[in-house]
């Protein structure tokens, strides 16, 4: 992580990586919360930890890390 830029440009060169605009990635964030929602073995409501472990902006690949997983 460079740590040279501030937040707003960390998080700008993050969605150039992946090829996603901001507006892209809150869709994505409320696709998965929405998702979560219909999956009752996992916690009410995601935290930003659980979009933040994955190494993508992909939908199905936080879907399957978070299965895998488990709650908590």
């Amino acid at each position: 992580m460079d740590f040279s830029l501030n937040k707003e440009q960390r998080i700008e060169k993050a969605l150039t990586t992946f090829g996603v605009t901001n507006e892209e990635l809150q869709d994505t964030i409320q696709t998965i919360k929405s998702w979560f929602a219909t999956q009752k073995h996992l916690p009410e409501t995601p935290t930003n930890r659980d979009f933040k472990s994955g190494k993508s902006l992909s939908l199905s690949q936080s879907r399957n890390e978070r299965d895998c997983k488990g709650p908590g």
